[in-house]
């Protein structure tokens, strides 16, 4: 500037004539500052909680989502329970009437073994063979213990077979045990 030159000057930036502003008014920059680092912090957790809340947001997709596959597997499920409860109820009832049929077959079953022993019980007896008396208490014994008919009548066959059996006469009491008997034709 003294040696008449131009002043070489270069112009101020803005960060610079900010801080001169502020060390000329210090009090209305502090108020600028504490708002601006208040309106910072809110911007931050506001930030923060949009964030947390779409995670949660998604969180909560996610997990109506599976709800939602799971709901669809149960119901399958149940479907598959219903048709099986149906298939099972089927065969119950297949089975019932099965073990109805057998039932009813194995009472026939032993009537008639009961009649055939009755029968082979008193040909013997006709004979005067005391086996038959044996074979009048098997037809009792395989009797049906419902059929009180069929007991009756064995009942009676067997009183009618016991007459025509020999029957011993006398009983002999023996001290010890019986090693061997011996029968005579005669009686």
């Amino acid at each position: 500037m003294r040696r008449g030159e131009p002043i070489r000057a270069r112009r101020t930036g803005a960060l610079e004539r900010g801080w001169s502003w502020c060390r000329r008014n210090p009090r209305l920059a502090a108020a600028v500052a504490a708002t601006a680092a208040s309106l910072a912090l809110v911007v931050a957790l506001s930030l923060t909680i949009a964030i947390q809340q779409a995670r949660s947001v998604e969180k909560l997709r996610q997990e109506r989502e599976k709800l939602r596959q799971e709901r669809g597997k149960t119901n399958e499920a149940l479907v598959r329970l219903v048709r099986e409860q149906g298939h099972t109820s089927v065969a119950l009832k297949n089975v019932e009437i099965e073990r109805d049929r057998a039932n009813r077959e194995s009472r026939k079953a032993f009537q008639s073994l009961s009649e055939f022993y009755m029968e082979r019980g008193r040909a013997l007896a006709d004979g005067g063979d005391a086996k038959g008396l044996h074979w009048a208490a098997r037809a009792l014994a395989a009797a049906p213990a419902d059929d009180a008919a069929l007991q009756h009548a064995i009942r009676a066959g067997l009183s009618v077979v016991s007459r025509q059996t020999n029957m011993p006469r006398v009983v002999f009491p023996c001290p010890g045990p019986v090693v061997a008997v011996a029968f005579s034709p005669d009686g």
